[in-house]
């Protein structure tokens, strides 16, 4: 199921939001936005850290 949103995202050229507390989703986005205490931070892809 998780690999469906970056299939239509990548097919479409579009973007697919998608709000979850499931870590082990991460793999599979592009970009990960971390909202926290009002703020939005960009977080490290878990498939690209060193």
């Amino acid at each position: 199921m998780k690999k469906l949103f970056a299939k239509v995202a990548h097919e479409r050229n579009v973007g697919v939001l998608v709000d979850t507390h499931d870590h082990r989703t991460l793999d599979v986005f592009d970009r990960i936005l971390e909202v926290e205490d009002g703020g939005i931070t960009e977080r490290p892809l878990p498939h690209t850290a060193p």
